[in-house]
C-alpha cells in the first residue's frame, strides 16, 4: 500500500515484485456513499513499461473480469453494512 485514507475510503498501492524499467503498476480505488444509501465504487489501474503490452495482450480480459468482480463485490458488501447500520 502506498495510500491509505480510512476515513475517505480511498486506498492505492504499485507493484513492486517486478524491475520498474520492466513493469510498473499502480492501482487508485475508493468508495463514496451516495444519498440514496448506494455506494459508487471507482478504481484506475495504470500499467507502464515493455512488459505492459504483455499484460494486455494475455490476461487483459481476464483483468478486467476480475476489476468487475471485485466492483461488484465492493458493492454489494458496502451497500449491505450501510443498510444495516
Amino acid at each position: 500500500m502506498t495510500f491509505l485514507d480510512e476515513e475517505h475510503h480511498r486506498g492505492a498501492w504499485e507493484n513492486r515484485t517486478l524491475p520498474a524499467w520492466f513493469l510498473r503498476s499502480g492501482r487508485w480505488q475508493w468508495l463514496t456513499v451516495l444519498e440514496d444509501g448506494k455506494t459508487r465504487y471507482e478504481t484506475i489501474e495504470v500499467f507502464n513499461g515493455p512488459a505492459a503490452w504483455l499484460v494486455k495482450w494475455f490476461v487483459g480480459g481476464n483483468l478486467r473480469l476480475g476489476f468487475k468482480a471485485m466492483a461488484d463485490g465492493l458493492k454489494e458488501r458496502t451497500e449491505n453494512l450501510v443498510r444495516s447500520s
